[in-house]
């Protein structure tokens, strides 16, 4: 996969390259230390190696550094001529955009992760889907290399980019349960790696294929229950939290305000700004859970 682009990269990726070199001794002993970062690009399949990545990091981040802070001193100075606020803008200034900085930093260094996990989902929810078709197919007496490469082209999306790549292997003369056995190099998932290891190790066995591909669907299913039931009972105690910071609270806390506004007399801008304030809290609890749930969902469930 060609990286594109970096989050809050105010710079391309050519340029990033040819500006991050600078930083090439912090990033090697980084990589030395810590292995994550090699480990999620090579399973979401960028065109960079972890060195390369971190130094374009560390120079993304200062100069998100040098033109937020930059931004933000000329908007506090604005503020403090106006007579709005006190404080030292040069301090205020650095402090702020210290603590941008460095969530940036950590958002572009999680990148690759995520690039991993959507890859990953992306995987597991079609390899259900995929698997059944193959079996058949080979049911049908399709040979194993036509079946790769009607996999290949259709919309599987990660699996049939995972096959294409068999079948250039194959058609380049590479043996079938080889080329299956690579697949699993660099690959995310682990029910795809079992399949194929699964499968492979079946065809160098001489084993029915149908056989085996009816045990691997059986044994994924099986799974697919068991993080169905698993999400089931992990929705219980969330929807309880939900209800309980969502309805009951706000409730609550819109009659106490109510109760408080007229005993303290608040004025109406005042109580508006407070109605506001707990609008948005509850809109903000309400798309953390809808994350959290989005999260909690199984990987083999598909769409």
């Amino acid at each position: 996969m060609k990286l594109k682009f970096i989050p809050f990269s105010l710079v391309s990726i050519n340029q990033l390259k040819k500006g991050s070199k600078i930083f090439m001794p912090i990033s090697l002993w980084y990589n030395k230390k810590f292995k994550s970062l090699k480990l999620n690009i090579k399973h979401a399949r960028l065109d960079v190696n972890e060195k390369d990545y971190f130094a374009m990091c560390l120079y993304s981040s200062l100069i998100f550094f040098i033109l937020v802070g930059l931004t933000f001193t000329v908007l506090l100075s604005m503020l403090k001529s106006k007579g709005i606020i006190t404080t030292n803008v040069f301090t205020s200034s650095f402090i702020i955009t210290l603590i941008l900085t460095f969530f940036v930093f950590l958002q572009q260094l999680n990148y690759p992760k995520l690039l991993k996990n959507r890859r990953l989902n992306d995987l597991e929810k079609n390899l259900l889907h995929a698997l059944r078709n193959v079996l058949v197919q080979v049911s049908a007496g399709v040979p194993l290399f036509n079946i790769l490469a009607n996999i290949a082209n259709s919309n599987f999306g990660e699996i049939s980019n995972e096959f294409k790549m068999a079948v250039k292997e194959i058609s380049a003369g590479v043996p079938e349960a080889d080329a299956l056995k690579n697949l699993t190099m660099n690959n995310p998932s682990t029910y795809f790696r079992r399949a194929m290891w699964q499968l492979s190790n079946g065809m160098k066995s001489g084993s029915d294929i149908g056989q085996v591909l009816q045990e691997i669907i059986s044994t994924i299913s099986e799974e697919q229950l068991v993080q169905i039931k698993t999400y089931g009972s992990e929705l219980n105690p969330i929807a309880m939290f939900y209800m309980l910071l969502t309805v009951i609270v706000p409730a609550l806390s819109i009659t106490f305000l109510i109760i408080l506004s007229s005993f303290l007399s608040f004025s109406e801008n005042l109580t508006k700004a407070l109605l506001l304030f707990l609008y948005s809290i509850v809109t903000f609890i309400q798309l953390m859970f809808l994350g959290i749930i989005k999260a909690k969902r199984p990987t083999l469930m598909g769409d």
